[in-house]
């Protein structure tokens, strides 16, 4: 599916793919709660049924990649088992659409609202190239990744969109950082825009970026006026306003629109209708800012897109009551242990399934490195049960070392004494062969990873759904250079 459409009409049928995408990952659960570091320490292709170890057992990584994008068997087997067989084909089936939409009018919210469209512009996506991307002013590209400015171009057309669909002229982006969407949204779009982040996170470095953009703006309206009283872009629109709160689970409406009244309402007249973004909002703040668009009435619509899934509270019984993350829905609760997500099944979900299999075919040795930590594992267990799954220092070029060498350098902050004996200890040897299997068994992992984000958002559309609010998810960014692309949509008084 390209896009998941959640309104009255659709509803019973959205239930029915969460009860799905439920069911299915329940099956696999084993393999969605276990950690590829623990694969020698657990002995996990063990775990794997017989009938697939047969079948998988001299699949290369090359191949590996072959089988997750097109489903059909690889490798010497003559005939792989059913249920290894569906496998692939099922789980990019039933995940929600991955690929980006060709055109903002490829968005069912907008595609059939006139309204809309105030200029023909906005039908179509401003043009974009990685690696020199002019079409963006330079004041928006300073200090801007080739990534995000990705992201915020595409994201500033659906929000004012979204803006004009729900007749205002204001926005709030919370969890903003450097403020780059809000400025683009600002300055270049014309919205009135107040950025909500933590308190001492990134307002100096926001506040003097947003004066770098309207300088650059003065400058440029400078050299091109003659002496009339034409105004810059950065004299007529305003920056960004930034207001610093920690919004959680436990932010209120009343609080939500304090923000607003410290923002825009000393500015001018009273703002009753505003739109409430949050791009990329780690955790527990995606599933705050869905919550708080239901509960406040000033805000008219939502633009959602989450990541850190694992940091999602989940545990109802441990938050004595209070609002968890997942499941939002009452619906997906209702659905109990089959909607049950792990830690690790929520962790895996934020990986990039493009990206590594582009690495399983380009640079397939690189990814070595998950056998490295698999085998540090083993020998950090033998001498420090208590100390399992232990964070340890990042590694660069590790591939190209040995693993005593991965390992010394892995160490470097680990806090107690590891005997140089073990890292050279001729078993590790043996065990290093299997590195190749200790890829596919990750990448099985990683298979399942869009089905457990599917579920998450999915849920996060029903309860929606159950507040009376049409949404829809939408695959807004290329995968390849935004992973986390999927976006949230809602507005009030949708049918």
């Amino acid at each position: 599916m390209c896009s998941l459409l959640c309104d009255s009409d659709h509803v019973e049928g959205v239930r029915k793919y969460a009860t799905l995408l439920s069911e299915f990952l329940s099956k696999f659960s084993w393999l969605t709660d276990s950690y590829v570091l623990d694969y020698f320490v657990d002995k996990q292709w063990q775990k794997l049924p017989p009938s697939w170890q047969n079948a998988l057992h001299d699949v290369q990584p090359e191949q590996v990649s072959l089988w997750l994008r097109t489903g059909k068997p690889v490798g010497n087997a003559t005939v792989w088992p059913l249920s290894l067989l569906c496998l692939a084909p099922a789980a990019r089936s039933l995940s929600l659409g991955r690929q980006a939409v060709g055109s903002p009018a490829h968005i069912p919210v907008f595609s059939t609202d006139d309204a809309c469209w105030g200029s023909s512009s906005n039908r179509e996506w401003p043009p974009f190239d990685p690696s020199n991307n002019r079409n963006m002013t330079h004041a928006f590209r300073k200090h801007v990744k080739s990534k995000k400015q990705h992201e915020i171009t595409r994201l500033a057309v659906v929000v004012e969109l979204l803006a004009r669909k729900c007749g205002c002229r204001h926005v709030m982006d919370v969890g903003s950082g450097q403020g780059h969407l809000a400025r683009l949204l600002a300055l270049d779009r014309n919205l009135g825009v107040a950025t909500v982040d933590l308190v001492g996170s990134h307002l100096s470095s926001a506040k003097r970026f947003d004066d770098q953009a309207v300088s650059h703006f003065k400058k440029k309206s400078g050299e091109t006026a003659e002496g009339g009283d034409t105004k810059s872009r950065g004299e007529s629109q305003k920056p960004p306003q930034h207001v610093e709160l920690e919004v959680s689970m436990a932010t209120t409406p009343d609080q939500l629109e304090e923000v607003a009244n410290r923002a825009w309402n000393k500015l001018g007249p009273r703002v009753n209708k505003f739109v409430l973004v949050g791009l990329h909002t780690c955790g527990d703040l995606g599933s705050s800012i869905v919550r708080l668009f239901t509960q406040t009435p000033a805000v008219q619509g939502l633009v959602s897109v989450g990541c850190c899934y694992m940091k999602l509270s989940c545990d109802g019984t441990k938050n004595q009551g209070k609002p968890v993350g997942y499941p939002m829905s009452q619906h997906v609760l209702s659905l109990g242990e089959r909607a049950r997500l792990s830690y690790q099944a929520r962790e895996v979900a934020c990986h990039a399934l493009e990206v590594y299999l582009s690495r399983l075919t380009e640079e397939p040795s690189l990814l070595k490195i998950h056998c490295y930590r698999a085998l540090l594992e083993t020998v950090i267990v033998r001498n420090y049960t208590d100390l399992k799954h232990s964070g340890l220092g990042s590694v660069k070029h590790a591939a190209a070392m040995t693993f005593a060498e991965y390992a010394r350098k892995a160490l470097r902050k680990f806090p107690l004494p590891i005997p140089e004996e073990d890292l050279n200890a001729p078993e590790l040897e043996s065990l290093l062969k299997e590195w190749k299997r200790v890829v596919l068994f990750y990448s099985l992992r990683l298979l399942l990873a869009p089905v457990v984000e599917s579920l998450v958002l999915t849920d996060r559309a029903l309860y929606l759904s159950e507040h009376g609010i049409s949404s829809c998810l939408v695959p807004l960014f290329d995968p390849n250079l935004s992973p986390r692309n999927i976006v949230l949509l809602a507005f009030k008084g949708g049918s």
